[in-house]
């Protein structure tokens, strides 16, 4: 008799259907069609995050010292710190440039909406006009065509003393160049005044004027022009650089 060859072979013992299950995020292949239709950052096998991009959190109070609007989407901000805006996008110049043109625009177009301010500014400007006025009353302040010709020089000439700020004008009624007379006057050194003119840089006019007409403390009391008179040359240049720097 005959006895059959015990089977080696094991039988499949079922598991229970709910083991069976996979989930598509822990079985992704990476071959065939599926592959084509990979998502993207999805790897063989496992699925890849891309990294977020990296939050810039430098707009702070802490390190803002102000803000400015100057359109829709843009603004100027003042930072304590230089390096802190270093990861942020470029915008280009031409940008840049085309919405500060629009925001002058805009500004100078802009009425001024508070009347007390309109009043003050006509009031000042009305002061003004009556001390310089005065001034030219007085023959302490000239058309600068007379300076000229007490000087001696041509218009070209004056023209070009005013641009290297050698001397100074004053917008005076109707819009007439009015100059100091005292830089013609012969109780002062010219070179010495065109000097101290000079260092005052491009200031305004009525700043300077009011520079060498004004009693100062640093030189004890007296204007620069009476400091000028009595040769305390340094002193006074000390003072117009003190003065142009506050």
């Amino acid at each position: 008799m005959t006895v059959p060859a015990k089977s080696t072979r094991k039988t499949a013992t079922a598991r229970p259907k709910h083991l069976n299950t996979q989930t598509r995020s822990t079985e992704v292949r990476s071959s065939g069609a599926e592959a084509k239709t990979k998502p993207r950052g999805v790897a063989a096998g496992r699925v890849v995050q891309k990294p977020a991009a990296k939050r810039i959190n430098t707009l702070q109070p802490g390190i803002i010292r102000g803000a400015l609007k100057i359109a829709e989407g843009f603004y100027v901000i003042e930072s304590k710190f230089d390096n802190q805006f270093a990861e942020l996008p470029k915008i280009s110049s031409s940008k840049v440039r085309g919405v500060l043109e629009k925001y002058r625009s805009h500004q100078q177009e802009a009425p001024v909406e508070n009347a007390e301010n309109q009043k003050f500014m006509r009031n000042l400007k009305a002061q003004a006009t009556l001390s310089r006025m005065k001034h030219v009353d007085d023959g302490t302040l000239i058309k600068s065509s007379e300076l000229w010709k007490r000087l001696g020089v041509s218009r070209q000439a004056g023209s070009k003393a005013i641009n290297e700020f050698r001397i100074f004008s004053i917008d005076g009624p109707g819009g007439v160049n009015l100059c100091p007379a005292f830089f013609a006057d012969p109780e002062y050194d010219r070179a010495t005044l065109e000097v101290v003119s000079k260092e005052l840089g491009a200031i305004p006019g009525p700043s300077k004027w009011q520079f060498f007409t004004t009693p100062k403390v640093s030189l004890k009391g007296k204007t620069p022009l009476e400091a000028i008179k009595r040769g305390q040359i340094n002193e006074v240049i000390s003072a117009a650089v003190g003065f142009k720097e506050r």
